[in-house]
Order: structure tokens, then C-alpha cells, then sequence
């Protein structure tokens, strides 16, 4: 009887002893896993978050990026003007490497009744007409070949050129880009003219006046810092279209003509390096 009650006892002991141990056991396992899992995640989770609002607040004192610098004047291009492109057609008697000789040919060519102009691309061409059409080429072509065999049509083209502005300059750029247009719609009626054989004194004479008008109205545009070259060069092209009409000399009508869009293309070609 006493086995049996000491047995007993020893049993409910142990089960003491377990609902003891069970939850010590669980809170030092718990604490284990808080210290080398938990706690680290949570604190590193925290740097992350503190190091990305420290990147996003730009602290007293430290240099403000050059891109966000808002020191310095900011122009806003607004508008541009486009100088419309064009393609001309050359009636090309030779080519030569020395300018010498390219200008004995000319001299030649002008002798023998044609109009002539030299223009260097690499070499130096010899051209007895520029024209805006084709079939007017052709058509001097054709008698051009009567005495240089070899003469054929070659084709200059020029892109559209495109200039910025500020908008506030607006008024005077958009009164460059009409005169523009004009003087390029009377130089391109003067050699189609020209070439088919007709008159062009009323064209000259028309466009003398206007000339004039130009280059005293733009003298007198205030363009800003960016735009004075244009401006200048426009009024260059302009003195050596007057200087070529008020000298004419015995020139026919081709050649003048002829000249004429040759002082133009150089304009062209001077203004889209500038671009």
C-alpha cells in the first residue's frame, strides 16, 4: 500500500516539473530567436528607411547639383523659323583641281555666249546655269553640248534650316524669315525667267526696291546676342545682290541671274554652318 502511494507522488512530482519547464523552455526559446532573427531584421529595416530619407533631404550647407543650380538665366527657345531647303540644277561643263584653271574655262565659256560660274565642292565646277527646274536645265544642256561634249546636269541640294529664338524676339525674327522668303521667291522667278529666254529687268528692278527696304529695316531689328550673325550675314548677302545689279556691265540676262543665286547659295551655305 505504501509502494503504491509513494509511486504516485514521484508521478505527480514529474508532472510538476514538466508544466514548470515547458513554458521556461518556450520563453528562452522564444528570447533566442528575438535576439538572432527578429531584432536584426527590425533594425536593419529601420537603417534603410533612415537612409533613404536622409538621400532625399538636401542638408544645410552641402552644394546644390549644377543641373539644379537656378543661379544662372534660363532662355526657353519657344519658336523656330525654318529657311526653307531647295535643290538646283547645274548645267556642269568641267571640273578642275586648280581654281586657275577652272577659271580659264569660265572665260572660255562666257566668250563662246554662255553664262558661267565657279563654285568649289572638293573640286572646282564650272556651272553655265543654275536652275530651279529641270526642264530648264535640259534645255541649256542641250546647247552647251553642242561645243562641250562632256557637259551634263548635276544637282546641289540644300536642307531646310531650322533656327531657335526666344520668343520674345518674335516680331523681329519672323520679319527676317518674310524677308528671307521674298528675296528667295524673286531670286528663284529671276532664273527660271532667265533661262526660258525671258526679260528680267522688271524682276531687277522690283527687287532692287525691295532690297533696300530690307537691309534698312533690318539694320534697325534689335536681335538678340544668338541671332546677330544672322542678322549680319542677311545684310551681307544684301550689299552683294545691290552691288551686282547696280553694276551690270554687259552682262545678259542668264548671267545676272546666274550671279545672283550664286550670292544666295553662299548665303545658304554660310547660314547652315551656323546652325
Amino acid at each position: 500500500m505504501r509502494k503504491k502511494r509513494k509511486a504516485k507522488t514521484g508521478k505527480g512530482v514529474n508532472i510538476v516539473l514538466l508544466i514548470i519547464l515547458v513554458p521556461m523552455l518556450g520563453t528562452l526559446l522564444g528570447y533566442a530567436i528575438s535576439q538572432k532573427v527578429l531584432i536584426p531584421y527590425l533594425v536593419e529595416k529601420e537603417d534603410a528607411v533612415q537612409g533613404t530619407a536622409a538621400a532625399d533631404e538636401t542638408p544645410k550647407g552641402d552644394a546644390v547639383p549644377a543641373e539644379a543650380d537656378q543661379s544662372k538665366p534660363v532662355v526657353a527657345y519657344q519658336r523656330m523659323i525654318d529657311i526653307e531647303g531647295m535643290s538646283i540644277y547645274c548645267v556642269q561643263v568641267g571640273a578642275f583641281s586648280s581654281r586657275d584653271n577652272a577659271e580659264r574655262m569660265l572665260e572660255e565659256l562666257k566668250d563662246k555666249g554662255f553664262a558661267g560660274s565657279v563654285r568649289k565642292d572638293k573640286m572646282y565646277k564650272v556651272y553655265s546655269l543654275y536652275a530651279f527646274s529641270e526642264n530648264a536645265a535640259r534645255k541649256q544642256l542641250d546647247r552647251v553640248k553642242e561645243i562641250y561634249s562632256d557637259a551634263h546636269i548635276s544637282t546641289i541640294s540644300y536642307p531646310s534650316i531650322g533656327i531657335s529664338y526666344p520668343d520674345s524676339s518674335s516680331r523681329e525674327v519672323e520679319e527676317l524669315w518674310k524677308q528671307l522668303t521674298d528675296t528667295r521667291r524673286i531670286i528663284m522667278d529671276a532664273m527660271d525667267r532667265a533661262a526660258s529666254g525671258e526679260s528680267i529687268k522688271d524682276i531687277v528692278t522690283e527687287h532692287i526696291t525691295q532690297i533696300k527696304q530690307y537691309r534698312e529695316n533690318l539694320e534697325k531689328q534689335n536681335m538678340p546676342p544668338a541671332l546677330a550673325e544672322y542678322k549680319d550675314e542677311t545684310i551681307k548677302m544684301y550689299d552683294s545682290i545691290l552691288a551686282t545689279y547696280s553694276r551690270p556691265g554687259n552682262k545678259s540676262d542668264v548671267q545676272l541671274a546666274v550671279d545672283i543665286v550664286s550670292i544666295y547659295m553662299s548665303f545658304i551655305e554660310r547660314i547652315s554652318q551656323m546652325v
